[in-house]
């Protein structure tokens, strides 16, 4: 019985890293050394799922189909206590097109806390522990897990309490090509 249900498969994540300073120094200049140099990486990933559907004649005679799904890229950088990330992602028009999925910039303090401001996750939920599964979850459907909004948020991580704060001020704004997507909101 299981080999008659529907089977989906995914190819993903191709990671891309690097790091990069650049300096113009005349030769006859005195040079102070920055021990800290900014610091960039890239990664993403390329999602394509193969789908035999056993109740679809066609799709039976021909093995199954593969399609395109997902291709994303991230961005992360830091600089001292500055910091930056951003994750973009293109998929077909029928599920959004391109989005920004979550981009902020944020400064790291000397306790360990961080603030970021931008499109941030909101802190609720379960947050260690994700729910994106096809089926997604009660946290998911309630609105409390994998929801971004623009505000800022400050992330306190203390010795025995982890606690988060954030201000958003108005509702998810939607970041796409899909005009029908982002003006009826």
């Amino acid at each position: 019985m299981i080999s008659r249900l529907n089977k989906t498969f995914y190819l993903l994540f191709i990671p891309l890293s690097g790091f990069f300073s650049a300096q113009n120094i005349p030769s006859d200049s005195v040079v102070v050394e920055d021990t800290e140099k900014p610091k960039i990486s890239f990664g993403g990933a390329l999602r394509i799922h193969y789908k035999n559907e056993f109740y679809n004649e066609k799709n039976k005679r021909e093995g199954g189909e593969f399609a395109y799904d997902l291709f994303g890229i991230t961005m992360n950088g830091s600089y001292k206590k500055f910091k930056m990330y951003a994750d973009m992602r293109f998929m077909a028009a029928s599920y959004g097109g391109a989005m920004l999925r979550e981009g902020w910039v944020g400064y790291d303090f000397d306790n360990g806390d961080d603030l970021q401001v931008g499109l941030v996750e909101d802190p609720f939920g379960n947050l260690q522990y994700n729910s994106y599964s096809w089926f997604l979850g009660i946290g998911y459907g309630l609105g409390f897990e994998g929801k971004y909004s623009l505000g800022v948020k400050y992330h306190h991580k203390g010795s025995k309490w982890d606690w988060q704060l954030a201000f958003m001020k108005n509702a998810m704004e939607t970041f796409s090509n899909d005009p029908d997507l982002r003006d009826n909101q």
